[in-house]
């Protein structure tokens, strides 16, 4: 399962807990990150939608220009039609994005916090339906939605 396109640059080593996910775990940076962007046209469907929902939520918070070429690319990329240049762009600079945010703030108590966008909604939405119906993609885009309406609210 392809869970997020940055998960390989975050410095948090974490497992699930039956109280909650990532409860137990450390943070330990990388040292090297390869990814072989064409394994992820190999991916179902529904898991490249899943991976992308993380590049989604990286653009809004990080990169608006990002974000208005995902507008056009987002077709390609979840139907699978992107060649390796069209993926290895988009998860270079969602990861190369993330890792300087986790660089600048390893322990998540300042900046980095803003990549945790439809995430409290989400994980709360991955326990009460039991970690299965919703992937954790689906889960972080409803979470998103939440908190843009909470916003517009407010």
């Amino acid at each position: 399962m392809w869970d997020s396109v940055d998960d390989v640059v975050r410095a948090q080593v974490a497992i699930d807990h039956r109280l909650g996910k990532n409860l137990i775990g450390a943070f330990h940076p990388p040292v090297r990150v390869v990814v072989d962007v064409s394994t992820l046209r190999t991916l179902p469907v529904r898991e490249r939608w899943n991976g992308l929902a993380e590049v989604v939520k990286t653009a809004l918070v990080l990169d608006r220009e990002l974000f208005e070429e995902l507008e056009t690319a987002l077709p390609i990329l979840g139907g699978g039609q992107a060649d390796d240049d069209g993926w290895a762009g988009v998860v270079g600079r969602t990861a190369a994005l993330k890792a300087r945010l986790v660089s600048e703030d390893e322990l998540e108590r300042g900046p980095r916090m803003l990549l945790n966008f439809g995430h409290t909604v989400g994980h709360a939405l991955e326990a009460v339906t039991g970690h299965g119906p919703l992937n954790h993609g689906e889960a972080v885009m409803l979470g998103m939605r939440a908190a843009v309406a909470v916003s517009a609210r407010l």
